[in-house]
């Protein structure tokens, strides 16, 4: 097998197949020993596997910023933090891949900057915006979270092109912050936070630790808050159908007393979250956004309704 054919091979197996580097050496090993006649040819080693595919990447990087583009979106977010260090990608959309009825994916975008470092600020998110704006052109549109950094360093960018471009903050941070802002010093919420992590505790290493509710996220709490809702229900449904064990009935009695404002919880979330489910599916369009107008018309709460149908008509 010519080298060129098996560094083919090797790439195709971590990024069609989702194969981990360790296990590239493994499979080629087997396969040639039923198909290769050759039984003294080196299989290459998982490390060299991982040079391969950050050559390639870094020679597809290049590319996408060798030429300039009339009209393109950036979208700019922070990777988790691992260890230290912290990654900014920058990714540019083409307007034409926003008219397909539904969501983006990884094939519609191009990565055309990655920086990692230690700390992050506007200025430094500026300084690395600036550099792809130098390479490839001005984007139509910007598209980020609402985090602090990237908020500055996008505005002192806008700043200094003195150009008018739509800034769009993305919709799973616009609701969490609703969520956030609706709830954080809610009282009736913080007790049922506080009983949720009783029945937790209470829970853990008994046979009835099937019925535990999901751990409270310390970071992006507002973000996870679907699936507290999804046990709430789950549970509420158990004390309705009146058939289990009288220990289930001691560790949930709390809920009973409040039920109502359970219930009206749950059904705040769901649909926060079917809205969040149906857009990020099916992207903004015409049929998705009288679907999510129909959504909204169930919220009991005029303040979310509003906010959430003022985002979405500027948007729209």
């Amino acid at each position: 097998m010519e080298k060129g054919v098996l560094i083919v091979i090797c790439l195709q197996f971590v990024f069609s197949c989702g194969v981990s580097f360790r296990a590239v050496p493994k499979i080629l090993k087997v396969i040639s020993s039923f198909f290769c006649q050759n039984k003294t040819r080196k299989i290459p080693h998982f490390t060299t596997v991982i040079r391969w595919s950050l050559k390639t990447g870094l020679s597809l990087l290049k590319k996408a910023v060798s030429c300039k583009t009339q009209e393109w979106i950036c979208i700019a977010d922070h990777t988790i933090q691992v260890g230290t260090k912290k990654a900014l990608v920058v990714l540019k959309v083409l307007p034409e891949k926003l008219k397909s009825e539904r969501a983006l994916t990884l094939s519609d975008v191009t990565v055309v900057a990655l920086a990692i470092k230690d700390k992050w600020n506007g200025r430094i998110v500026q300084q690395v915006i600036e550099s792809v704006i130098e390479k490839i052109g001005h984007p139509i549109q910007f598209v980020i979270d609402g985090g602090s950094d990237l908020k500055k360093g996008v505005q002192d960018t806008l700043g200094n092109l003195g150009k008018n471009v739509k800034v769009t903050y993305d919709l799973t941070h616009f609701l969490a912050k609703l969520l956030k802002r609706k709830y954080e010093n809610n009282g009736i919420f913080k007790e049922i936070n506080k009983l949720i992590s009783e029945t937790r505790r209470d829970l853990l290493q008994t046979s009835l630790a099937f019925l535990i509710p999901p751990p409270e996220r310390k970071k992006s709490r507002f973000l996870n808050l679907g699936a507290t809702a999804k046990w709430i229900e789950k549970m509420l449904w158990v004390l309705s159908n009146k058939q289990f064990d009288g220990r289930v009935e001691g560790c949930l009695s709390w809920m009973r007393e409040r039920w109502d404002d359970l219930t009206y919880f749950c059904q705040d979330i769901k649909i926060v979250f079917k809205i969040q489910e149906k857009l990020k599916n099916r992207g903004l369009n015409d049929s998705s956004y009288a679907e999510v107008l129909t959504l909204i018309g169930q919220f009991l709460d005029c303040e979310m309704k509003s906010a959430i149908l003022e985002y979405l008509k500027e948007e729209f």
